[in-house]
């Protein structure tokens, strides 16, 4: 099958998300390619691909941009009398589905896709309806089935080719952004990280996942034979570091083994309560050149009564 992945912009780094489920796409046999609302013309776009879907990628201040290129889309699919699915996944859907009615759609997907868009595609292929899909839901039926991607390492690298496809300019830029991990333990109040581990908790489910070492240094050996122009990665994980055990084990290995087989210089984010000095030497060692580490508000009130962070001023 055919999928158009849509997004609304680019914001000087790539579209991780996207790129993964390209990925997971291609490796099943369908065709993919992507949209960017903001730079291109949609309906020539649909008129050459022909897709049989369209998957949105959506933040919540983007939705303005789906629903413009949703009527679009909506028009050509009427137009041309060509049947396309429509389909959302990202922060938008997750935690506003009421999505799925307002644009129409046929289904929306919550959390993490990679599983849930191959069961997407197949059901389609075969005529069949979208219930029961876990994180999928439709105008009928709400989000039945939930469940997280545990495995880090059964998911494809993502997909470089289709985003410089859509954006060649970006090509020659050098900085390349990675994933390491999905989730995060901490709840600070203004990010969507404790609404989604309140909606995908239970029993044995495992929210904070990493991929091993060895997947991650493999990948950023592939960039740099397929892509020379890589100068610097950006981990872009929402936070790097943090005080879990395991964690500090993944980062004992990962700063022991990356200046050896790798040694691009690397940004990463993390947090004041998990850059000891140890961590500091360590990220020194692989060659981290930079770190963002927000402090959020000077006032102890704020920062930690209303935002959570629970960082001391001392800290």
């Amino acid at each position: 099958m055919k999928v158009l992945f849509v997004v609304a912009d680019i914001y000087f780094s790539e579209p991780l998300g996207i790129m993964i489920l390209s990925a997971v796409c291609k490796k099943a046999g369908h065709q993919t390619r992507l949209a960017v609302v903001a730079k291109e013309n949609l309906t020539e776009i649909l008129d050459e691909f022909r897709p049989d879907i369209v998957a949105y990628s959506t933040m919540t201040s983007d939705e303005n941009s789906f629903i413009y290129a949703n009527n679009i889309i909506k028009w050509w699919s009427n137009d041309r009398s060509h049947l396309v699915k429509r389909i959302m996944g990202g922060p938008h859907p997750t935690y506003f589905p009421q999505v799925v009615n307002k644009l129409d759609l046929d289904a929306i997907c919550a959390g993490d896709g990679e599983r849930a868009i191959l069961s997407i595609l197949d059901s389609i292929a075969d005529g069949k309806d979208l219930t029961g899909i876990p994180n999928v839901s439709t105008q009928d039926s709400p989000m039945i089935l939930k469940e997280v991607v545990e495995n880090m390492d059964e998911i494809p690298w993502a997909d470089r080719d289709i985003f410089y496809e859509a954006a060649p300019e970006m090509k020659n830029h050098g900085i390349r952004s990675l994933l390491t991990m999905k989730g995060c333990p901490y709840k600070c109040t203004y990010c969507f990280n404790h609404a989604f581990n309140t909606m995908f908790k239970g029993p044995g489910v495992k929210l904070l996942r990493r991929r091993s070492v060895n997947d991650v240094i493999d990948e950023i050996k592939t960039l740099v034979t397929n892509y020379p122009e890589v100068r610097f990665i950006r981990f872009a994980d929402d936070v790097f570091v943090t005080t879990d055990y395991e964690q500090i084990e993944w980062l004992e290995e990962f700063t022991e083994r990356y200046p050896k087989e790798v040694g691009i210089p690397f940004y990463c984010l993390l947090r004041a309560d998990a850059f000891t000095t140890d961590v500091a030497r360590k990220l020194a060692k692989a060659n981290c050149v930079s770190v963002c580490m927000s402090v959020e508000a000077g006032s102890a009130h704020v920062r930690n009564k209303v935002l959570k962070r629970n960082m001391t001023d001392e800290m």
